[in-house]
């Protein structure tokens, strides 16, 4: 995957190189055999629609030389005799047809267009001058055929023979590493394209290209967003260990190659460890440990180190000051503990090699200092424990146990953590547990187990955090001014109550409607029920720890309503003669216990029948102007609920003079 990503970025390189050739100099030109070369290179590669090519002879007017648009021809290929030719035809007829985004094809179109003056022609990129006369210079302007947008103008040239491409400068060796070497050199991408890769092994005399493809450099982003040159532009991957000699050939834009740069000699590498050291023999005292070895079989091993980790630590720390030239060394230690060894052979090309694990115990018997100040907090559902500890070297962390027994022994407790603790906290969470009665112990341990003292805490008393079972609703009645209701009871043996809950169907908001109900209460008579609604009932337990159950079934009841048509539940509260106004001003407050659909103002004159005055009111107020002097009025209101229900006031009686 890495050598597949790596070859990706080079790709990106490569195509980022393409891009600012085209982007620096679009149109090239090269006098050969009184013929002047075109050629182009638009971003986009390939356009369908062509472009026309002009041409300035010493200095004057452009002048069209094509007749139609030069661009790629697709029946070209049903004719095309050479198979790889019509491969390559192909494939830009792909790219024409909607594959743009598809680099590699990119890539190769491009490569194939540089190397094959067919292909060129083919895709509508080169054109060949072949009406020019010596003595005169010409400069060719090329236009893309379908908006006449100008690609780019040719330096000025003439039919004097071009000399080749100079080599590239500054060719040098960028690494060396086993079979790899890399190249690099100066990138003129507005003197040449490509770049051929030659290479002769020391004691040849014959230079055998080894690129497959032309090397475009290029500038492209790297990780960091930064535009620049890749670190190297080829590498030979399959050297071996022979020393080789490389020259770098230029490449110009019509596929022709220049001479050759400087030789450059890379010298093969020296890349096999030295063997490895064997019969490695340890042994210790208090103080240090003295390891010894039999010297590598490699004649070119220049010394030793000796590396160290400590109880399994992965990480190994080189001991010694300065490459060792004996077989031996003498390592201080100052702590007990497992003890483990590599002794590294180094030779003089830097190759190295370890050789097999050795280790060696050294004894530790001494149990770590004691934890003392055992703090205990209790919560619901928690315990934290919190001690204090004298820690050492060889200091591993501490062991919590836990024991459920009255008065435990050490055999009736048991460890609750896989791995010694390093901090001296602990919480033991006890989620969905009933009260218990626990004892706690914690003991030091170092890194041989070394078990401290035990400091063991007094007895633990938890809280019950475990809810009751729920009630079950059996049956709910409703009388004309009370809604009945009768459950099983909880089975828990510390449930000491009920808590009744009511709802009106349309809200659904729950409200508590008792006070505390004891243990033994399993009916509950609702006496303040909403008349003439759907209403909804559950009930929960509540246990001596103060935990709820959950809630009961929820049974549902219509409360039955109360006939109340007719009553005078409406104050006529205010009604008098405005007689600059001559009309008669009506106030009235409504009862809050209602939902109105509206109101009507009745009137009768000198104590006759009542009748509708008004239409259907909204408001609690009415001025009548439809009076007579000299008459005695009598008023009442009507208000009609959203039941169904009609309500009347009081009747006030106003005389006019």
């Amino acid at each position: 995957m890495k050598k597949m990503m790596k070859h990706i970025i080079l790709l990106i390189f490569i195509l980022q190189g393409y891009s600012n050739f085209a982007q620096n100099e679009l149109v090239k030109t090269k006098s050969i055999d009184g013929t002047i070369l075109v050629k182009w290179f638009p971003e986009e590669l390939v356009n369908a629609d062509g472009f026309d090519v002009f041409r300035s002879e010493n200095g004057g007017a452009y002048i069209k030389l094509n007749e139609s648009p030069i661009k790629i021809d697709i029946e070209e290929i049903a004719n095309e005799q050479d198979q790889e030719l019509k491969n390559y035809k192909q494939m830009a007829a792909r790219y024409v047809e909607g594959a743009q985004d598809e680099p590699l094809l990119k890539f190769y179109i491009l490569v194939k267009s540089m190397v094959s003056d067919d292909f060129a022609k083919f895709i509508g990129i080169r054109y060949d001058d072949h009406n020019v006369i010596k003595g005169k210079n010409y400069r060719y302007k090329i236009e893309r055929t379908a908006n006449n947008s100008q690609l780019g103008i040719s330096e000025e040239e003439s039919l004097e023979t071009d000399l080749p491409v100079a080599p590239p400068k500054e060719t040098r060796l960028a690494f060396q590493s086993g079979s790899r070497n890399t190249f690099t050199w100066l990138p003129e991408t507005d003197r040449y394209f490509a770049v051929n890769a030659y290479r002769r092994a020391d004691g040849e005399t014959t230079f055998t290209k080894i690129n497959n493809t032309p090397i475009i450099p290029g500038q492209a982003p790297d990780e960091f967003g930064i535009i620049r040159y890749p670190d190297y532009f080829f590498e030979d991957t399959l050297v071996t260990k022979a020393s080789y000699y490389y020259v770098f050939k230029a490449i110009d834009a019509f596929g022709d190659e220049g001479q050759g740069s400087p030789e450059i000699f890379v010298k093969s590498l020296d890349e096999t460890p030295p063997a490895k050291v064997s019969d490695i023999t340890l042994s210790n005292t208090d103080t240090e440990i003295t390891i010894g070895w039999d010297k590598s079989r490699s004649n070119d091993v220049k010394g030793y180190n000796v590396y160290r980790s400590f109880n399994g630590d992965t990480t190994y720390v080189q001991r010694n000051d300065k490459l060792l030239t004996g077989t031996s060394f003498v390592d201080p230690i100052d702590r007990p503990g497992t003890y483990m060894y590599h002794i590294e052979a180094l030779d003089e090309a830097k190759n190295s090699s370890l050789s097999e694990l050795k280790y060696i115990i050294v004894s530790d018997l001494t149990p770590p200092p004691n934890p003392y100040d055992l703090g205990v907090n209790v919560e619901p559902g928690k315990v934290s424990l919190t001690w204090k500890g004298i820690k050492t070297d060889d200091f591993w962390g501490y062991k919590i146990m836990r024991s459920d027994k009255e008065n435990p022994t050490k055999d009736d407790f048991q460890l609750i953590i896989p791995e010694p603790l390093k901090e001296e906290k602990y919480e033991n969470i006890l989620a969905g547990e009933s009260e218990l009665a626990l004892y706690y112990a914690v003991a030091a341990v170092d890194t041989f187990n070394n078990e401290s003292e035990w400091l063991i805490s007094d007895k633990v008393m938890t809280p019950d955090t475990v809810s009751p079972q729920a009630p079950v609703i059996v049956n709910v009645t409703s009388q004309e001014e009370s809604v009945n209701l009768q459950w099983i009871a909880s089975p828990d043996l510390d449930v000491v109550g009920y808590q009744v809950f009511r709802c009106e169907k349309s809200d659904k908001n729950w409200v508590s409607i008792n006070d505390d109900l004891g243990v033994d209460a399993l009916t509950f008579s609702d006496k303040n029920p909403v008349q003439g609604e759907m209403l909804c009932y559950k009930v929960v337990a509540k246990d001596d720890a103060g935990n709820i159950s959950p809630a009961s079934n929820v049974f549902t009841i219509k409360s039955k309503s109360k006939d109340i048509s007719g009553e005078q539940r409406i104050n006529l509260s205010g009604s008098k003669y405005r007689k600059n106004k001559k009309q008669v001003e009506l106030e009235w407050e409504e009862d809050k216990d209602f939902q109105y659909r509206g109101y009507m103002v009745f009137r009768s004159e000198n104590d006759g029948k009542l009748s509708p005055a008004s239409a259907l009111l909204t408001t609690t107020t009415y001025e009548d102007k439809s009076i007579q002097e000299n008459t005695n009025y009598q008023y009442q209101i009507k208000a009609y609920t959203v039941k169904g229900v009609v309500l009347i006031s009081n009747i006030q009686t106003i005389t006019i003079k």
